[in-house]
């Protein structure tokens, strides 16, 4: 079996750092006069309304770890408050809203001549240690995404590659302090040498139907889109 790898894109992409940056998706805005203020995707409320039910998945109906308790410009302690219709972290003194954004991650797959794809095993002190994941990590405020990507390539792998197009887009929420928005690119390799560094104590690559304990869920149903069955 051999997957076919797509060509570069030139489509817009994102970019990935290291875990450890876990308010990397946070940003806020003063004032009640939001970007948000009329609504999902800045469209009118009631025009959404009539246009389309949207399936909106998990609602944020409680507080996630790690949401900012006090004003980060007065100090004052955060209320909840609605804006444009979602519960958000208010500030009663200055208006500041906390718009808790999930940060963005970009994963790289490589397949080798013999159509195995590469894993890293995730290193102690990474999320789920021990258990093993497609090459990935966060991007950096102002990083390009592709640059992240080859970044995280190169950190966790020491293989240097060419970042082409999108293969799979998701949602993480194994974390639920670090929400994410993950992009997975399609790589080829251009250079480098296979070593594990940073957030990975081991590289390797792996037949389809021989594959290690995942980390992530989202691989999982990456792989499962492949048409691969996947134990876990």
């Amino acid at each position: 079996w051999m997957p076919i790898l797509p060509t570069k894109s030139h489509c817009g992409s994102f970019s990935t750092s290291k875990a450890q940056r876990s308010e990397s998706g946070d940003s806020g805005h003063h004032g009640t006069g939001s970007r948000r203020s009329g609504g999902a995707f800045g469209c009118r409320r009631d025009v959404v309304r009539r246009s389309h039910t949207w399936n909106t998945g998990p609602v944020h109906q409680h507080e996630w770890p790690g949401e900012f308790k006090y004003c980060p410009h007065c100090a004052t302690a955060l209320e909840n408050a609605l804006v444009g219709g979602t519960r958000r972290r208010q500030c009663p003194e200055c208006g500041f809203v906390h718009f808790r954004n999930p940060g963005v991650g970009a994963a790289v797959v490589i397949w080798d001549d013999s159509g195995r794809i590469l894993l890293v095993k995730r290193a102690p002190g990474a999320t789920r240690p021990g258990l093993w994941s497609i090459p990935a990590g966060y991007v950096d405020y102002g990083e390009d995404v592709r640059q992240a990507a080859a970044r995280e390539l190169f950190e966790e792998t020491g293989l240097i590659a060419e970042v082409g197009d999108v293969v799979w887009v998701a949602s993480n929420f194994h974390d639920p302090a670090k929400l994410t928005v993950g992009i997975w690119f399609a790589g080829t390799v251009t250079g480098g040498v296979l070593e594990a560094g940073d957030d990975a104590e081991a590289a390797a690559f792996f037949a389809p139907d021989d594959l290690p304990a995942l980390a992530f869920e989202t691989d999982i149903a990456y792989l499962e889109s492949l048409g691969l069955g996947i134990e876990t």
